[in-house]
Order: C-alpha cells, then structure tokens, then sequence
C-alpha cells in the first residue's frame, strides 16, 4: 500500500468517526514511534463495517427488488466488492468503501492456496489441506456465477465485468479479514456460533497474527441520555493490545487459536510447530469427522466409535481384551495409510515452489505427521493395556511385528 492510498484511507476513516493511533505508520502494522501499553491503536465505528445488511442495503440500488435472492452473506460482501470494482469510473455514492478497498492488496499479493499454482497445489495430494482447496474452489465457483447470473440479468456490462478473478479476490479479503459478528457484540468474542456472519472491519483487519498476543476489544455504545460515551458518533469496536510496541516493531493482532490447515485456506500463512494444530479423521461409512490435535488431544471420541464398531463385527463371545487389541490394530493401520499417503519432506523443496508456499507446506506437513505420530503412540498404549488385561485373566499373549 502507498503512501497516497494511507492517506486516502485516513482521511476517510476519520471523517467517518474512526481513530487511527499516531504512532501507526502507513502501512496500519508497523509502529512509527513507542506505543505504550493498553494503548487502543485504533477504533472503528459500526457504520462503517461491511456487513451482509450493509451489503443488500447499498446494492439494492442497483438492482430491481423480484433480482434480490437468498444468498449467502459471502456473496453479498462479495459482490458488494466487486461492484466498486466495476463501476470505478462513476464511483456511485452507494459505493462507500473505495479507500478502504484501495488499501488491501490485489489478487497476485494473496496467497490462500486458491492462488497456488497448479504444481503448488499438486504437492498437497494426500492432504485434507488438498481437498479442502478443491472443495473451496467449486464451491466459490457456483457461488460466482450465481452471482454473476443475477449481474447480467441487470446489466449486460456489469456481468461481464464479474470475472472470476474479482470475486475471488472478494471472497479471499472475507476469508482472510473478516470477523464474526460476536465480536460487535456488547460483550466481544472471537467465538463463532451458528448464527455467526461475517464482518469486515476496515482498518482494525490490517493488523497480522500473532498466536497468544495479548489485546482486548473494546465496544463503546451511546449511553441512556443520548450523550455520546465517547467523541465518536454511534457504536464504535477499538484493539487494545496489551504490550508496549517499539518504534519499528509491527503491531500485532490475535486471530484466537487456530490450526494451520484453517490459516492457510483462509488468510494464506502458517505457523510453524502451531500448538494449536489438528487434523480431521473419517471412517469408512460414517460422515462424522473427528478432529484431533497435538498429543492425540480429543481421540477419546473416535476410539471409542472405534471400539463400538469392532465389537459389534465380532459378537458377544470376543474377550475385551482381544476386542481392544482388535482395534488397537485397525485404527493403527488406518493410520499408517494416512501417513503414507501425506506429502514427503522432499516435496517442500520442490524448486518450483515459491518460498512462502513451500514454508507454508512444512509447518502443515511437520503438524499432521506430529498428530498421526502421537496417534500411533495411543494404539500402543492401548496394546499394552490389552495385554495386561489378558494376563489379569491367566492369558499370556505373544506380539508378533
């Protein structure tokens, strides 16, 4: 982002109420000068948040009402986006957000793996990271030309100008920099429920992650007199991070925990050795998912349907213990075929790889062969335990390899 687009950007944000900290250099993450703690670094009015109910509000201008259809709120901010794009020659009043899109980077900048190369996204086969992307990709797909449909219905040109392209990048800004809406809410939470949408919060969504920095949100409402609880017009959400930020250092913001396979499909980065890591487990004619993390964290679940299963294929005569060491043995080949099957140390060194993906790809790989590791462990844990509930019974068992 330029100095040009910063300035832009700052003088509509405050003529919209927003605050922006002095000592916020202009591109919004490194600090200028020291910034003490508990110092809010910047603060967004609600008015100005893109919404799904900003979104059809403002695009029902353009459109005729029997045009406005149930979509998603992915696709109303996204279309939203677009149409600035589209109509920047006329840059329509309706249109509001056209410094604060000009600060967020263009499509060759992004790096979700729906930017990959075709040989980047080929050395995540044998991933969920791998089918999550096709997933994502057919499913952003029908979502665009839904969209698009509904565009030429109303204007040959503006459809035409609906590439695939644009709603991409779209959609990638709502992955990688929107909020859910609890965090509007009096009592903010980065915890999504059901109701959940999305929330783009122009400025505070330029700040990076950094995993257990600690910051507050801060919502200030309008209080019972109608006096303002502060000088900004209206609801208002402000960051305040709580370690002091030298001049030169970026500026941090907390995403909340999240696995590696979740910040690469959706903000395009990684962390390496992420604690917080996990991965997604399925047997054969369930549509259950089990996600299991770090330390075989939460398999208690699985092994559980596990030993239901084996039970039930072997009748009531099977001793328990033959029935644990059954399914000890079942769950540790299948996870053997998991690890197989995953990406080889040597595909993160494929020299047609851009760096960044290439790190991106060994923080992912290091977590999935950490969890299936510590998986394997637990079978042979539960082995064991087998075997001593055979020799409380009398019965000796010999362990072949």
């Amino acid at each position: 982002m330029g100095t040009q687009a910063y300035s832009t950007f700052k003088a509509w944000f405050h003529e919209r109420g927003g605050y922006l900290h002095d000592g916020v250099g202009f591109t919004y993450t490194v600090a200028t000068e020291d910034i003490p703690t508990n110092a809010t670094i910047i603060t967004c009015p609600f008015s100005i948040a893109i919404t799904e109910e900003l979104a059809k509000r403002n695009l029902s201008n353009f459109f005729s009402a029997d045009s406005l259809v149930d979509w998603t709120e992915k696709q109303w901010i996204s279309t939203y986006i677009c149409l600035h794009w589209i109509l920047s020659d006329s840059k329509p009043t309706e249109l509001e957000h056209y410094p604060y899109l000009d600060t967020l980077p263009p499509l060759n900048q992004l790096r979700t793996p729906l930017q990959f190369t075709k040989i980047e996204i080929e050395t995540f086969k044998g991933s969920n990271l791998y089918h999550a992307t096709l997933n994502r990709e057919r499913q952003l797909k029908e979502e665009w030309q839904e969209c698009q449909s509904v565009l030429i219905s109303q204007n040959d040109s503006w459809g035409k100008g609906f590439t695939w392209e644009r709603y991409l990048t779209a959609a990638t800004y709502v992955s990688s920099r929107a909020f859910p809406s609890t965090i509007l809410s009096p009592n903010p939470s980065l915890i999504a429920t059901p109701e959940t949408k999305f929330v783009l919060l122009p400025g505070v969504d330029a700040f990076n992650h950094k995993r257990a920095q600690a910051v507050s949100w801060s919502v200030t409402y309008p209080d019972k007199s109608g006096s303002l609880a502060s000088s900004y017009k209206g609801p208002t959400i402000s960051l305040v991070p709580h370690t002091k930020t030298s001049a030169g250092e970026e500026i941090f913001n907390n995403y909340g925990p999240k696995p590696n396979g979740n910040l690469i499909l959706g903000y395009g980065f990684s962390l390496p050795a992420n604690p917080d890591d996990t991965i997604l487990l399925k047997i054969g004619g369930f549509e259950k998912k089990w996600e299991i993390g770090r330390a075989a964290t939460g398999v208690e679940g699985l092994w559980t349907e596990l030993l239901r299963m084996v039970k039930e294929n072997q009748g009531a005569d099977e001793e328990e213990y033959e029935i644990q060491m059954d399914t000890a043995d079942m769950f540790a080949n299948m996870l053997n075929d998991v690890l197989q099957k995953l990406p080889s140390e040597e595909a993160c060194r494929h020299q047609d790889l851009r760096p960044e993906v290439a790190t991106m790809l060994r923080d992912y790989i290091e977590g999935q062969r950490d969890i299936l590791s510590s998986l394997l462990s637990f079978c042979g844990e539960k082995e064991d335990l087998a075997i001593e509930l055979a020799r409380s019974q009398g019965v000796e068992l010999v362990i072949e390899d």
